[in-house]
Parts: C-alpha cells; sequence; structure tokens
C-alpha cells in the first residue's frame, strides 16, 4: 500500500510542479498526467490522428518490443507487439524507435546481437508494418558489412512514399572494445552511415556521412521543407567532440558541419548527444557539452548558417539527456535532465521563434542513476507528449507520461 501511494503522489504531483515550475507569473501551457503502458526504453512519435508509443521489456535472455498507439488526447487506441527474439541488445542509451511514411507505414527497429561473446557487437534489424501494427515483416539488416561491431544509435525519418532514411552509428573500421556494459568502451573506431530503405524493405542507396564519431551518444534527425537533417556528436583526432549536422537533399550529402564551436575535449564518451526540431520553419539543435565543471544546454539556428541562441541551463549537475520538437510553427519544446539536491528532475522548456525562454516546467522528480533513461517528446501541432522511465519503485520500472497542452488558442 505505502509504494502505491507514493506512486500515485509522484504522479499527482505532475500537475502541481507544472504550474509552480513555470517560470512566469501565468503560465502558456498546461501539463497532464496520463497512464502509459510497458516498463522501460520509451520513445514516441507523431502518426496519423495521434501518437504511437514503444518500449522494450526484458526477461533474462528473451526481449520484446511492443508497441500503444494513443489519440491526440492520450488515450489508449491499441497495443500490440513489434517483434520479440532471444539475444537482443537491450541498453538504456540505445533503444528502438518508430517512423510512419508518408503513405503511411509504419517502421520500427531492434538492436540484435551478432557475437554474444562480444557485449558491443550487434545489428541493426528494421522491420515494417503496412496495416498499422497488425503484422510485420521479417527483419532487415540495414548495413551488409558483416563485422561483429557496434551498430546502433539509429534516426529513422519518413524519406517520401513509403521510402524512409536510416542513420545509424557503425563501428565496422575497428573493433568494438569490450566494457562493462555501460557504454563507456573507448577506443573504437566509429562511423556515422545512412541508407534509404524502400516500401519493399530493400536498401536501395547507402553512405558513410562522417567516417569518426563519438562512439555512443545518440544522434537525431528531422525533415524540414524538402531536406533531411541528422545531428550526431563528431570526434577528432585530438578528441574534440562537438557537435556536427549534415543535410540531405534528395540526391546527395552535405559535408559535416560543426554546429558551434564547444571545444569540449573527453577521451571517452558522455552518452549525451543532440535533439533537433523546426523552429519557424528552420533547424534548431538542442545539446549539452561542458565548460569546465559545468555542463551546458545550448541551443543554435540553422538560418544560412548555424546561429547562436544562447544557453539554457548550466551548472554542474546538469545531466542533459535532451529532446526537442516542433510546437506548432513559431514555437518549440525542449526536454532535459536537471539535478535538484538528490534528486534528478525532468524539465521542460517552451521557447519562441528568436530562442527566447518563454517558460520551464519541472515535470516530475525522479531518483538518480542511468535506469531513468532519456525521456522522449512527440508533438502535433501546440500538443504534445513527452515519456519517461519511473524508477522510484526499481528493480521495478514504469512508463509514465504527461500531455503537453498550450493554454492559448490563438
Amino acid at each position: 500500500m505505502r509504494k502505491r501511494d507514493a506512486i500515485l503522489k509522484s504522479v499527482l504531483a505532475i500537475s502541481a510542479l507544472a504550474i509552480n515550475g513555470a517560470s512566469g507569473a501565468s503560465s502558456l501551457l498546461l501539463l497532464q498526467p496520463i497512464d502509459l503502458p510497458g516498463s522501460a526504453l520509451p520513445s514516441v512519435a507523431t502518426v496519423r490522428g495521434g501518437f504511437v508509443l514503444t518500449t522494450q521489456q526484458r526477461d533474462g535472455s528473451d526481449a520484446q518490443l511492443t508497441f500503444a498507439e494513443l489519440d491526440r488526447d492520450g488515450n489508449m487506441r491499441r497495443r500490440g507487439t513489434i517483434a520479440e527474439g532471444r539475444n537482443w541488445f537491450v541498453n538504456w542509451a540505445d533503444f528502438p524507435s518508430l517512423v510512419e511514411t508518408d503513405d503511411g507505414d509504419w517502421v520500427s527497429f531492434f538492436l540484435a546481437k551478432s557475437d554474444p561473446n562480444q557485449p558491443y557487437a550487434y545489428d541493426v534489424r528494421l522491420v515494417r508494418s503496412k496495416d498499422r501494427g497488425q503484422t510485420w515483416s521479417a527483419p532487415l539488416t540495414v548495413h551488409d558489412d558483416g563485422t561483429s561491431t557496434e551498430h546502433g544509435f539509429v534516426t529513422l525519418l519518413p524519406a517520401g512514399g513509403n521510402d524512409v532514411l536510416v542513420s545509424w552509428l557503425d563501428a565496422r573500421h575497428g573493433a568494438a572494445m569490450a566494457g562493462d556494459g555501460d557504454h563507456e568502451h573507448e577506443g573504437s573506431h566509429t562511423a556515422i552511415h545512412a541508407a534509404r530503405v524502400d516500401g519493399a524493405m530493400r536498401v536501395v542507396a547507402h553512405w558513410e556521412l562522417d567516417e569518426l564519431t563519438c562512439d555512443c551518444c545518440n544522434t537525431d534527425g528531422r525533415r524540414i521543407g524538402n531536406d533531411s537533417w541528422i545531428v550526431y556528436r563528431n570526434r577528432s583526432p585530438e578528441e574534440i567532440r562537438d557537435i556536427h549536422a549534415v543535410r540531405f537533399d534528395g540526391t546527395g550529402w552535405s559535408l559535416p558541419k560543426r554546429v558551434l564551436r564547444d571545444d569540449w575535449k573527453i577521451t571517452g564518451c558522455p552518452v549525451n548527444g543532440p535533439a533537433m526540431a523546426s523552429l519557424d520553419g528552420l533547424p534548431l539543435v538542442f545539446w549539452p557539452t561542458q565548460q569546465g565543471t559545468s555542463t551546458v544546454l545550448r541551443l543554435a539556428l540553422h538560418d544560412h548558417g548555424f546561429v547562436d541562441l544562447g544557453v539554457i541551463e548550466r551548472g554542474e549537475g546538469v545531466l542533459g539527456r535532451v529532446d526537442a520538437v516542433a510546437f506548432g510553427r513559431d514555437q518549440a519544446l525542449l526536454s532535459w535532465l536537471g539535478v535538484d539536491g538528490d534528486e534528478t528532475v525532468l524539465r521542460v522548456g517552451l521557447i519562441d521563434a528568436a530562442g527566447k525562454v518563454l517558460e520551464i516546467h519541472d515535470v516530475t522528480r525522479l531518483p538518480p542513476g542511468r535506469m531513468t533513461g532519456i525521456p522522449r517528446l512527440a508533438a502535433m501541432g501546440r500538443q504534445a507528449l513527452v515519456v519517461w522511465t519511473d524508477a522510484s519503485a526499481a528493480p521495478a520500472l514504469k512508463i509514465r507520461g504527461a500531455l503537453i497542452r498550450a493554454l492559448d488558442t490563438d
């Protein structure tokens, strides 16, 4: 009974924090907690008429990837299984997602181990549904190098018709190093690759976008207008690990370009990548970096080159693990993890087209540690859903979420 009461208080606290955490006297956003299925590794995407939540569970060597389709108000429509199997790679920082193609197919993926003796040897296995999750295709391995190395940290983007663009971190150039299971291996040679996969599950094009990147920071991307963008953490031979971007115009990719100069030198992967959204029709990038002893959350907007929009938060206790989505045309929502005392705090911020912070909400408080994972955002117009893993009753885990609505209806 005590555990149930504690969880209920935690969920109910979201609404209070959403008001008390606002930076202005009157809030522009309303946050409403909603019940969600699943226990770990959530991701959320928009589809026709609503959202799709994906979650991944593991029981020993058995793993299952599931989905829940929600309407735009967060009400459950139906649930289903995308894939299940044995000897998958399941990790807090490298988790599946889903995208809907322009013609309505759903495409998702899981990560399957390619060598049980190497902890970071795994492949990207793409699956497709042509009937909104009722049935799923046989899996396709999107890379053909055949090496027992790391292939993960995937970004999926629609690419016209039923095609998808798939990008991933790829360690074929160097063997992945054995580690402690928490993505802190050093010395591997990782690149970022991309492929175009058509509606018949054929790889019709494959590119190497950057031959040396950070090993295990999540990637992100958006299709904005006629262009598709991928953002990721680069790695120089001198161990400078700043955020870079590449752009696909439908025929070819641009050369990698540094978003802004951080000059963050770190010899190991920080496991803390960037996020991308559209803001007033332009690419917006949100990412964590290090300045002295402080973690800094930076914003940049691409308008004939990347322009610095300033810092969202800085401090020794800022964790990062960011996400970003468009919120209407001329606003964006940002999410990240901060610290307050001994607790981790999930925060959501609203910014305008100039990057000005309109308000920040403390959504919920969570126990410290990696079991919280990386909270995820999705938005339809000026209504959004944020999802996260609640580890307050660990080892039992629970997916939780909050609907975010704009209070002004203009």
